[in-house]
């Protein structure tokens, strides 16, 4: 991690042919970042976000696709180069692996009446997206396995997910939405979990700023729910 104000942050760099490369951010996962910090040897979750490359030196982008279960990036599935373009010059993956320190690991949760998932941080509260745009393959991110985590969280051995529809008026970009969240198996708090954005525009911002969980039809999302058992 290249730049960052400690070790834990900074811009993603891999070694591709014995040259540091900059990563793309397109199609980047929260799967992709467990992997990566992973391999760094830190022990928790993480976030990313995208903005300009401060690398100068690599010679074209790295796409990396990873399903979060590899010890290495070198493990990953897919791993391709791109000639670089003057059109996307703002698109470099940069990394926080979380450490002990970071708020994200004192995160608590609740659940609503129906099941909604609530999420307790510095004060504040963030509901979860659930909706078929939780990753780039389509696939929503919020499952069992991150459902079980919560459940952890409560004092409960597993969690079954919820996809609450959630239908609103209001100008859901001014509200705390996690708009991803990917839990590896076995994590039990969720400062063990993954966490991006969903909406391009926006990549790069945190994934704790305001967002919408579907940009693409607003009046047809959910959120993520739980029904946990012991």
């Amino acid at each position: 991690l290249y730049g960052g104000n400690s070790s834990n942050e900074g811009q993603l760099l891999v070694k591709y042919d014995n040259t540091w490369t900059t990563v793309h951010s397109d199609h980047f996962s929260t799967k992709n970042q467990a992997v990566v910090c992973r391999q760094l040897g830190f022990r928790h979750g993480g976030e990313k976000f995208s903005k300009k490359s401060i690398y100068k030196n690599s010679p074209f982008w790295l796409i990396l696709k990873c399903n979060g279960k590899e010890q290495n990036v070198g493990q990953c599935n897919s791993i391709k180069t791109q000639p670089f373009s003057p059109f996307d010059r703002g698109v470099s993956v940069f990394i926080k692996c979380y450490e002990e320190s970071d708020p994200e690991l004192q995160m608590t949760v609740s659940l609503e009446g129906d099941g909604k998932v609530i999420v307790h941080r510095q004060g504040k509260t963030w509901e979860i997206c659930s909706s078929r745009w939780s990753d780039y393959q389509g696939n929503s991110l919020w499952d069992d396995v991150t459902a079980t985590t919560v459940c952890r969280m409560l004092n409960k051995s597993n969690g079954t997910a919820k996809h609450l529809p959630f239908a609103s008026q209001e100008f859901q970009v001014t509200a705390n939405n996690i708009q991803q969240v990917y839990c590896p198996r076995g994590a039990s708090h969720l400062g063990d979990c993954f966490y991006g954005r969903l909406d391009f525009e926006n990549s790069m911002l945190s994934p704790w700023a305001p967002g919408n969980c579907n940009e693409a039809v607003m009046h047809s999302t959910y959120r993520g729910g739980v029904q946990c058992s012991n």
